[in-house]
């Protein structure tokens, strides 16, 4: 039989070299005398039970190999949950030992050996990226590099494209040397790069020596003027709340809680006294002021808390003037006292007499600095409203490219249904390409625009817990591994992992 293109030898289980017909005859005539006197039915037989006989003896080595490709599959998708679980890599090897107490008993033929993972790669229209900075427990300064890109059917996809130490300055010029970096090892081009958000630092911001001053000069004068930069918006917004210091009322609060969390014995007897009444909450939470949304969910939970707060100090002894104290000092300016966006003080303040005009300074600074700030997002306020309402805009005020586009596109019953009924997203992959080319890649190029460095936040906090001070001699690259996958939404191909590598069973 011929096998892989070679002639083979059931009889002997061997390949044959021999091609010509006539050596061939006279080899099975001299060698194999016993099988050359079987006919017909016998001959086909005998030949059948030789192949059944070959298949049997190579099904050993299959049945092997198969073993061990399906061990070598589990152990990707393990090491895939436990660094997508942000654990200690020494879990995996307890996972190891739980899984093998188990194979004993179910299979004690499996084993498991794990590995490191990768993705698919996906290849992106346009893409944007967020930038910020941070110290881990070592003191080693962090920059994160997350890539939003969107694919040529509207698919969004979040990576972190690197997560770089930066051992010496963490100045602008080495902030743009790491991301160029980072956009080339992607082979992501550089003009479909649409926007970049950063933090207001002005590493970041500097227009001469800051990062984006150096993105500005590599990309060239035509592409740096269309290039689009946003201060993150979480961040502008987190600086406005610094316009409302409410010293008073913060130094009140911040001594109350550390009155009763800073004592054991406070603390303990707090707890009892909460879960006794039932409380809405077991505890009071210390304020930190370099996280943003620290003040306002200390105070939201010091309000939800403040009559069992009230009679806990008062058990022990300590001022009770706690309604004075969260409402500040007198400010004598005119308000109207319209308290419809103001839940909390409908519920701290339901009489009708209590004058309002005391807090109207406070918001007149919270005003102002919001007009200081968000003055990209308002300039930008047109475009954002041709992605968030194609169907709301005055065809006048769009760009010439895309006016037939929104002319024809309010002219249809059945997108606008689309449009009202769909989410955003699933709208603009709804589209034809070919009949909105324009307005297609219009919102492809916001779409993949980042409008906070949330995400950044978000894979610092893992960075926390993963290189914690009992893991300080986590390697840079390791880190950035477990990282990866951790914040990742992409599958690992595993079987193109597997079928890369030799899958041999552990012993």
């Amino acid at each position: 039989m011929k096998e892989r293109k070679r002639r083979f030898n059931l009889y002997f289980n061997t390949n044959s070299n021999l091609k010509k017909e006539y050596n061939l005859r006279r080899h099975y005539e001299t060698k194999h005398p016993k099988l050359a006197d079987l006919q017909g039915e016998d001959r086909k037989q005998k030949i059948e039970a030789l192949k059944k006989q070959l298949v049997s003896q190579q099904g050993v080595f299959e049945k092997r190999r198969k073993e061990s490709e399906a061990c070598t599959i589990a152990s990707y998708r393990i090491a895939n949950l436990v660094a997508k679980s942000a654990c200690p890599f020494i879990d995996g090897e307890f996972v190891k030992d739980c899984m093998l107490e188990a194979c004993d008993v179910i299979c004690p033929e499996a084993k498991d050996a794990f590995k490191n993972i990768i993705t698919k790669q996906v290849k992106v229209t346009y893409f944007s990226a967020a930038l910020d900075e941070s110290t881990d427990n070592t003191d080693t300064a962090q920059l994160s590099i997350f890539i939003r890109g969107v694919t040529g059917t509207c698919q969004v996809y979040q990576e972190l494209a690197a997560l770089v130490p930066l051992y010496g300055r963490t100045t602008g010029f080495e902030i743009f040397n790491a991301f160029k970096t980072a956009v080339e090892n992607l082979n992501l081009p550089w003009s479909k790069l649409s926007a970049v958000t950063t933090d207001g630092a002005p590493s970041m911001v500097g227009e001469t020596n800051g990062f984006i001053g150096h993105l500005k000069r590599h990309l060239g004068p035509d592409q740096a003027a269309e290039l689009k930069h946003y201060h993150c918006i979480i961040h502008q917004e987190a600086l406005c709340g610094k316009h409302l210091q409410f010293k008073e009322i913060m130094d009140f609060v911040v001594s109350a809680v550390n009155f009763i969390r800073a004592r054991s014995l406070n603390h303990r007897e707090f707890q009892y006294f909460l879960e006794d009444i039932s409380a809405a909450y077991g505890d009071v939470i210390y304020h930190t002021e370099v996280r943003w949304l620290s003040r306002g969910n200390v105070l939201k939970r010091f309000f939800a808390l403040r009559n069992e707060i009230k009679l806990f100090l008062e058990q022990k002894g300590k001022d009770t003037l706690l309604n004075l104290k969260l409402q500040g000092k007198k400010i004598d300016l005119p308000l109207k006292g319209n308290l419809t966006h103001f839940p909390t003080c409908q519920e701290a303040f339901a009489h009708k007499n209590y004058n309002w005009s005391r807090h109207s300074c406070v918001l007149e600074d919270l005003k102002l600095a919001f007009s200081a700030r968000f003055g990209q997002f308002r300039n930008e306020q047109a475009t954002l409203q041709l992605l968030a309402d194609p169907f709301s805009v005055d065809t006048e005020t769009v760009p010439g490219e895309l006016q037939l586009e929104i002319i024809e596109l309010n002219c249809s019953t059945a997108m606008r249904t689309k449009h009202r009924e769909m989410p955003l997203l699933e709208f603009y992959q709804s589209l034809d390409r070919e009949q909105f080319p324009n307005l297609f890649a219009n919102a492809q190029k916001w779409i993949s625009m980042f409008g906070s460095t949330y995400i950044c936040e978000q894979m610092f906090s893992l960075m926390k817990l993963n290189k914690s001070p009992l893991r300080t001699r986590l390697t840079d690259e390791n880190l950035q591994a477990v990282l990866r996958l951790a914040t990742t939404s992409l599958e690992p191909d595993i079987n193109q992992l597997v079928s890369e590598r030799r899958c041999n069973i552990s012993h």
